[in-house]
């Protein structure tokens, strides 16, 4: 989610119409602490608040990834994009939150585990080749695996259209 505000400095402030803010917070618990190796919704989800001067005030619930920020931030500085770097500009949903939004974000935990979430539906692929599915419009807590019973043809067609946006290159973790 964006929350998307006007500029935290004061009316008076000289700096008003030039600070910007992106800031990518922790929702560090004991739970997500506990479950960090799984890729369901409530261990990836990092709330992503930014602030632009003139920007709209407003909260999007669109999916965005913090591979995002860099190309966003290019974007506002009007600099040439570069067509190398993954993630996506989220000037659209900083200039409208609630805009058509067609991009996924994929969460990543080790070498071949992948989550791709859309608006409406989380899919996991792991490296052992298991996968779930999650409706989030019926399911937000994530307790019914769809995938794990395939009777239903439209969550193969889910499966295959969000399977198009796992990571091509998996490089292992480096050791620290």
């Amino acid at each position: 989610q964006i929350p998307i505000n006007k500029t935290p400095t004061s009316a008076a402030s000289p700096l008003k119409s030039k600070f910007l803010s992106i800031t990518p917070t922790s929702a560090a618990s004991p739970l997500k602490s506990k479950f960090l190796s799984i890729q369901w919704e409530r261990t990836t989800r990092v709330p992503l608040i930014i602030s632009v001067p003139g920007g709209v005030k407003g909260k999007s619930s669109k999916p965005v990834e913090l591979l995002s920020i860099y190309p966003t931030l290019v974007e506002l500085c009007g600099l040439s994009p570069n067509p190398n770097l993954e993630g996506v500009s989220l000037m659209p949903l900083i200039q409208y939150p609630y805009a058509s939004w067609d991009h996924v974000a994929i969460s990543t935990l080790g070498q071949n585990n992948h989550a791709v979430r859309d608006e409406r539906w989380r899919y996991i692929r792991y490296a052992d080749g298991s996968e779930e599915l999650y409706d989030h419009k019926s399911d937000p807590n994530e307790w019914k695996n769809l995938a794990a019973n395939r009777l239903d043809p439209r969550h193969g067609t889910v499966i295959d259209r969000l399977k198009l946006h796992l990571p091509a290159i998996n490089l292992p973790q480096r050791s620290k």
